[in-house]
């Protein structure tokens, strides 16, 4: 058994895929079940197909293959990019004295944004809003999440991923929903 550099890629793919798994177990990082699955599924075939054509020796691999590592450190990078700002989310509700002005890691919410999280907000109470609405309100806003959730119109499967994440107030939300 030989390993060539493009063996290595594929191995490398495929170690990646399993960190992205694993990271999935921090408490800032939010993966559905499904995209964890799909995650293994990836590392699994990576790593096998790296082992796999390492037997064989006259292989021959497109010259995309070396731009496949990109695809999980991109999602890697959105993981990160997403665990900061739960962590800098909670950071702002733990001390309410932090606001805009007085923090300067904190972004300045002015006017405009402020009316856009009172609509959001209207939105995901509403009991006439579509699926798709409530799934953009859910992913984009985390604050808003028990509000999604606590509405009628939410569909199952939102209600499904929602639950996964382990919000408490989420929870609790889907918990009021089943108790009427």
């Amino acid at each position: 058994m030989h390993w060539s550099a493009e063996e290595f890629v594929l191995g490398i793919t495929g170690v990646l895929f399993a960190g992205i798994v694993a990271s999935s177990r921090l408490p800032r990082v939010e993966l559905t079940l499904t995209s964890r699955r799909a995650f293994a599924i990836g590392a699994v075939v990576f790593v096998g197909a790296a082992a796999a054509l390492a037997t064989i020796e006259e292989a021959s691999y497109p010259p995309l293959l070396w731009v496949l590592p990109l695809v999980p450190l991109m999602v890697i990078g959105v993981l990160i990019r997403d665990a900061l700002a739960v962590g800098a989310a909670e950071r702002r509700d733990r001390d309410p004295a932090m606001s805009a002005q007085g923090d300067s890691s904190a972004p300045i919410v002015d006017d405009a944004v402020d009316e856009t999280l009172h609509e959001g907000h209207a939105l995901a109470a509403d009991p006439t809003a579509r699926a798709e609405d409530l799934a953009e309100i859910a992913y984009a806003e985390p604050t808003l999440r028990p509000v999604v959730a606590a509405n009628p119109a939410t569909p199952a499967s939102l209600l499904e991923w929602l639950s996964s994440l382990g919000d408490p107030a989420v929870q609790r939300a889907i918990g009021a929903r089943t108790a009427h």
